[in-house]
């Protein structure tokens, strides 16, 4: 069983949570403690209960991608910005940001 993994329930339980969990509750939690907003307020701008918000901060439960897209738009940072700081905190390597450069093709002209 990996080492970064924490016992919540049975070592073949998929869904337990890791270390990055918990350094990203822990980055979203300074990330709204610097915007001087409670839990019940974020809750309440990603429509869902303080309780919920507390159990991500906590690292209790997994927080999906759609809920980290949200959580990054309510405090207007990158989403990576989330992910960058707790991949380091829980001890992963994390190569250096790139931008991603997309090329859309032209519109054809009527």
């Amino acid at each position: 069983m990996d080492e970064r993994r924490i016992r919540n329930g049975s070592s073949n339980d998929a869904k337990a949570t890791t270390l990055f969990d918990r350094h990203l509750g822990a980055k979203i939690r300074a990330l709204r403690s610097s915007h001087c907003m409670t839990q019940a307020e974020l809750g309440a701008a990603l429509g869902i209960t303080f309780q919920q918000v507390r159990k991500y901060e906590n690292g209790t439960n997994r927080i999906t991608a759609e809920r980290l897209y949200k959580i990054s738009r309510v405090f207007d940072v990158p989403i990576a910005s989330l992910f960058d700081a707790a991949l380091s905190a829980a001890g992963f390597e994390v190569a250096p940001s790139r931008p991603v450069i997309m090329h859309l093709p032209d519109r054809e002209r009527a």
